[in-house]
């Protein structure tokens, strides 16, 4: 089964990532948001035999009743679990933009990002291919599909999956490889995508 949560010990560490250069924005349909690169978190453990996967953009789309979302990196990934290159993430999601529902964000999000998270998102699911979606009230999971394409990871996630948001949904994550984590989605605040134009009336 893959690793569900991403090693808590470098956690602390994360905190040392730069600022974003590119301020996380509100977009409405399409979305398309810069990260840094280079600002992975660096160790002297002997965890470092596995690379420290590099996000570099989060961009897609809001499309009909469907959040398709890539994690693009500065090298090559794939899926599963066991590679060296293969890449364990989770994405904290605010459905409904409101700090009193939900739970606050996992440290080092508290504080910068001001979140009511509803949903968690797992890369991979439990098959090693997909994408989970975890209701935090309900503690369901459900899987859906993602595709790998050289330095990209892409989900497709009905948006009544996430609660059918209906102006904007936040987010967060924490990206790495099964051994440890790597880097923050954005390094401070968080993304903002517009979907009321993308939600049946």
């Amino acid at each position: 089964m893959p690793n569900r949560r991403l090693p808590i010990v470098v956690l602390s560490l994360l905190a040392a990532c730069g600022d974003s250069t590119t301020s996380p924005g509100t977009s409405q349909g399409r979305f398309d948001f810069s990260d840094p690169a280079g600002d992975t978190v660096a160790t002297t453990a002997s965890v470092d035999t596995f690379p420290a996967l590099d996000a570099i953009e989060v961009s897609g789309s809001t499309d009909r009743d469907t959040l398709t979302l890539t994690i693009r990196f500065a090298h090559p990934v794939q899926s599963g679990d066991q590679a060296p290159n293969s890449v364990v993430a989770r994405l904290e999601v605010d459905a409904d933009a409101d700090t009193a529902t939900g739970i606050p964000p996992t440290t080092p999000f508290e504080g910068s990002a001001r979140l009511g998270v509803d949903f968690y998102v797992f890369i991979p699911d439990t098959s090693g291919t997909g994408a989970d979606v975890q209701d935090i009230a309900t503690q369901q999971s459900t899987a859906y599909p993602a595709s790998y394409g050289g330095s990209d990871v892409t989900i497709r996630i009905p948006l009544a999956a996430l609660g059918a948001p209906e102006d904007s949904l936040r987010f967060v994550g924490l990206v790495g490889t099964s051994q440890r984590a790597t880097d923050l989605l954005p390094n401070a605040g968080s993304y903002t995508i517009g979907v009321a134009s993308a939600l049946p009336r």
